[in-house]
């Protein structure tokens, strides 16, 4: 085999294995994606209900769906009179867009989730 043969049998062998780790890494993307989306239908549907009033709200530059995502830190009230604040990440659905401004407040559901306190927005968008 010749120098050139040898060359071209490394470049593809490195791009096949290239190619293998960015396929991977893209299904372990989607896999905990839908992992998450299951978390939050699970919370949306068996989780404690409660009013968060948004203490801060960042667009980020992702969408779902057409959808805008956003962070927020949120302080949730339970209905039974407990306070804390707590994370959220979310879709907000175009329509919907000026209820997700600093200062309001808005439907959640909670639940502890391995250990960790999490909060979904009742209104929010839910595939």
């Amino acid at each position: 085999m010749d120098t050139t043969t040898t060359v071209i049998l490394v470049i593809g062998a490195f791009s096949l294995a290239t190619a293998a780790i960015i396929i991977t890494k893209a299904f372990g993307a989607i896999s905990l994606h839908r992992a998450e989306l299951r978390e939050k239908n699970s919370i949306i549907e068996n989780g404690l209900p409660g009013k968060a009033v948004i203490e801060s709200i960042q667009p980020t530059n992702a969408q779902l769906d057409d959808h805008p995502i956003v962070t927020m830190e949120v302080t949730v009230t339970a209905e039974n009179g407990e306070v804390f604040r707590a994370p959220l990440r979310t879709a907000v659905p175009i329509i919907r867009v000026p209820e997700f401004q600093q200062g309001r407040t808005i439907d959640v559901k909670y639940a502890v989730v391995e250990g960790r306190m999490k909060v979904v927005a009742v209104g929010a968008y839910h595939p």
